[in-house]
């Protein structure tokens, strides 16, 4: 009898779970312990200005996405791109900014201006390859203003295909600004500096607060200004804009 009762009471414990004492297991974040590293092929399609993507981030997350925007020499240029999952679900979505420096490309993604993720690449059968990693938050902090009241976005580092660095010490830094017809570079601010407009044009700017305000930039003039807040340029004439920007950075002697 007994012998019966065990053989039954047996298939029970497969059935009935054992709570006395347990703990709930939490399952992993399918976040944590993930590999700060991923990889992309860009490829231009026949649409001008226009790059299609295959992505993998820490060999677990794969997929395409589409980028479009203003591009320049091979790959660079400004761009929006959206990634999708392979199931066609969406990702995310980042400014994207290709700077060509010699045979290799430098890439900066972000969110709102603010560096994403970033690393170099190269173009091999016609594709542009770059690996990638998030930058952290420390990163970030390296290019945050020390007067937290007001945003600080830099310009070479938003948008490094529209600003070159022409001279930089203690007092100021001088950058030239290349806007071509129809482009639109990264948002961005300046602090006081003065400008000097060698080419002129027709230029759109997008406030952050929605306004846009139109100027027609004449060659030859100069001007000055105070702390501008971020906003993003548009060229909508027909002539490509240059400006040189002298950045104060210090008085002192």
């Amino acid at each position: 009898m007994k012998i019966i009762t065990l053989l039954i009471a047996l298939p029970l414990l497969f059935i009935i779970p054992f709570t006395g004492n347990s703990q709930t297991v939490k399952q992993k974040s399918p976040e944590k312990d993930t590999l700060n590293i991923g990889f992309v092929i860009y490829t231009k399609s026949n649409t001008p200005g226009t790059l299609d993507a295959l992505w993998n981030y820490a060999n677990r997350y794969s997929g395409k996405g589409k980028a479009t925007g203003i591009s320049k020499e091979g790959f660079a240029g400004n761009y929006h791109i959206k990634y999708y999952y392979e199931n066609g679900k969406f990702s995310d979505e980042y400014d994207l900014a290709i700077e060509k420096t010699g045979k290799f490309y430098n890439l900066s993604w972000l969110t709102n201006g603010k560096l994403s993720a970033r690393d170099v690449g190269t173009v091999i059968d016609n594709r542009l390859m770059a690996g990638w990693r998030r930058v952290t938050d420390n990163e970030n902090s390296e290019a945050t203003q020390k007067d937290t009241t007001k945003l600080n976005i830099d310009g070479l580092k938003a948008s490094p295909a529209n600003f070159k660095l022409l001279l930089e010490n203690k007092y100021v830094r001088m950058l030239e600004y290349t806007l071509k017809p129809g482009e639109k570079d990264m948002p961005h601010t300046h602090p006081a500096k003065s400008s000097y407009i060698v080419s002129g044009g027709k230029i759109k700017v997008y406030l952050e607060n929605g306004e846009t305000l139109i100027f027609d930039e004449k060659a030859g003039t100069a001007d000055w200004g105070d702390y501008v807040g971020k906003h993003s340029v548009e060229n909508i004439g027909n002539t490509t804009v240059i400006i040189v920007l002298t950045e104060i950075k210090s008085l002192e002697k």
